[in-house]
């Protein structure tokens, strides 16, 4: 039995940290652990930092948790990381905090999958809190509050936009249509300092490959944005782009495609896939989990269009190994990627001694590290050629 207090920033992204907030909040609900949600008590560096103040009842210790969602591996905000006991990343690069101090790095530990979602119980205590924080605001400085409004509104609709985390279910016994789902989006300038126009083309070319080989047994397409539209017009899907539109398709199609978020974090959609018993053919994962993704059974590795194309129609060709395959995955998110699941292993994690994760391939790309006299460092990579100093404000799930 653990005692939480979770540290809530109301100028926080819900995006991705709705997750956490869902297994907490189920945690709760089966009296797992006591929860006390309350103001930041500090302004953390990235706002996409979520603080835990957790004492295990049986024992009396406690643990000084923060929780880093950020796309990027290359940030390491080593001040964070000095003040507290341990630090969970979820794009988690061991060749990057390796480079680290060793008294700073034996505390950081890969976060696992994530994905957006909420409960009731979740989106009463969020918006509870959120609403607390936009009164304070205004009382104190009406004019920063007037300020803050379309941001306010903006982060509170895409977090109840976010579907129950039931209605990503679709267990492995339900049938599901021989087709293959790929829909995802491009990227411009601004919204991301990585290789945009890399990703972009290759999510391009990968949608028009398949498209080509399996004609109507191919699903999605990339989303119809501006410079979709402009640059991409014979790749665009023709299904709804809505949140409950996708993820009701995701539950529809045998094989769901996995391509590489930005600055190779993972996405979303790999979560989400393994919540609908999906087989998965996926570009290889570049970012530390606890537990591995086993290439053969959980997905099926490809670099290029054509691996691609070969391992989904090995699929198609064979139910008996496409039910196992949705039978593993099944199992894998109940037993780590369901809210619940991950927020159990965090805890469980926080009390147990350090221990070298799961080691995925990596380059050694830019690190930033902050400091309270000079703010962060720049270092720049030879993979990368050049410094990338993104704000962090503008990370964004991929």
């Amino acid at each position: 039995m653990y005692r939480i207090t979770l540290h809530v920033d109301p100028y926080q992204n819900l995006w991705g940290e709705s997750y956490l907030y869902t297994g907490l909040a189920l945690l709760a609900a089966a009296r797992e652990i006591d929860l006390a949600v309350r103001p930041v008590r500090h302004q953390d560096p990235v706002l996409m930092i979520t603080r835990l103040d957790v004492e295990h009842l049986d024992t009396g210790a406690r643990r000084d948790i923060p929780i880093d969602l950020l796309d990027r591996a290359d940030l390491i905000h080593t001040r964070v990381v000095a003040d507290c006991d341990v630090y969970f990343k979820r794009s988690h690069d061991r060749a990057i905090i390796d480079r680290l101090d060793p008294d700073l790095g034996e505390k950081i530990r890969p976060f696992g999958l994530v994905f957006p979602c909420r409960s009731d119980d979740s989106t009463r205590r969020i918006l509870g809190n959120h609403f607390g924080g936009y009164c304070r605001r205004f009382l104190f400085s009406p004019r920063a509050g007037v300020s803050r409004l379309r941001h306010d509104y903006r982060i509170l609709r895409e977090f109840l936009a976010s579907p129950f985390v039931d209605s990503f279910l679709s267990a492995p016994n339900v049938r599901l249509e021989p087709k293959i789902l790929f829909q995802t989006r491009v990227w411009t300038t601004e919204d991301t300092t990585d290789d945009f126009e890399r990703v972009n083309l290759e999510r391009v070319n990968l949608v028009r490959a398949l498209r080509k080989e399996f004609g109507e047994r191919f699903c999605g397409g990339i989303v119809p944005t501006p410079i979709a539209v402009e640059q991409f017009s014979d790749a665009l899907t023709q299904n709804s782009c809505s949140r409950a539109a996708y993820v009701a398709l995701a539950k529809r199609c045998l094989i769901g495609i996995y391509s590489r978020g930005l600055h190779h974090s993972t996405a979303f959609k790999m979560s989400e896939y393994l919540a609908a018993s999906k087989c998965i053919v996926s570009e290889p994962l570049r970012h530390s989990i606890p537990t591995a993704l086993e290439h053969h059974e959980n997905l099926l590795n490809f670099t290029t269009p054509d691996q691609c194309i070969a391992h989904c129609a090995a699929l198609l060709d064979d139910p008996d190994r496409a039910s196992a395959m949705r039978e593993t995955n099944w199992n894998y998110f109940h037993a780590h990627v369901h809210p619940a699941a991950g927020l159990r292993r965090i805890l469980t994690s926080a009390f147990a001694p350090a221990t070298r994760p799961h080691l995925s391939r990596a380059p050694g790309p830019v690190m930033l590290r902050y400091s309270e006299a000079s703010g962060p460092d720049v270092t720049e990579s030879r993979s990368f050629g050049v410094p990338q100093n993104e704000n962090p404000r503008l990370a964004t799930s991929n």
